[in-house]
């Protein structure tokens, strides 16, 4: 990846303060170098999170009142093993 004074499009440069030793710890555990690839892989792994807690979260609403029984009496097609 090629640094540029100017960033590119799509991209801002910031300054800010960072825990040292969490940023040291996080690029150890993944095995990755550049400080900027780890802050944006943190940010991914934040925002699927939340994704993934706000799908969790929708298809908790989501019940079936189904049984392995019920779905084995007649007129209904199962997916499951006789």
């Amino acid at each position: 990846m090629v640094s540029s004074a100017i960033p590119l499009e799509g991209e801002m440069k910031i300054t800010t303060h960072i825990d040292e030793k969490l940023l040291k710890q996080a690029k150890q555990k993944t095995g990755i170098v550049s400080q900027r690839e780890v802050l944006e892989t943190g940010l991914r792994n934040l925002l699927a999170e939340i994704q993934r807690k706000s799908f969790v979260k929708d298809f908790d609403k989501f019940r079936l009142d189904l049984t392995a029984n019920r779905l084995k009496s007649p007129g209904v097609e199962s997916a499951l093993p006789d």
